[in-house]
């Protein structure tokens, strides 16, 4: 399958993503480096609550959620929108 070459987008996208434990944690960074492709950039935000900021490309936001979806029963994830105020 050949890359699919997409215009740049204007903004990023962000999620905030909260991992219950640093066991999930461990995991949930390496299946995002490993299996997840580039398909978002992590900051661990306040790693006492397991808080996560994802900014990802708004071309990808689909498969970036369906990636979540997949870990989020076996690393009880939590995710929503990163809250715009806070996008600076």
């Amino acid at each position: 399958m050949r890359p699919v070459q997409l215009p740049a987008a204007a903004e990023s996208g962000a999620f905030l993503v909260r991992v219950p434990s640093g066991q999930a944690m461990a995991m949930f960074r390496y299946c995002l480096e490993a299996d997840g492709h580039g398909l978002a950039m992590a900051t661990v935000v306040d790693p006492q609550r397991g808080i996560v900021k994802l900014l990802y490309s708004p071309h990808q936001r689909e498969e970036l959620e369906e990636f979540l979806g997949s870990l989020q029963a076996e690393l009880g994830l939590e995710w929503r929108p990163w809250p715009r105020a806070c996008m600076a």
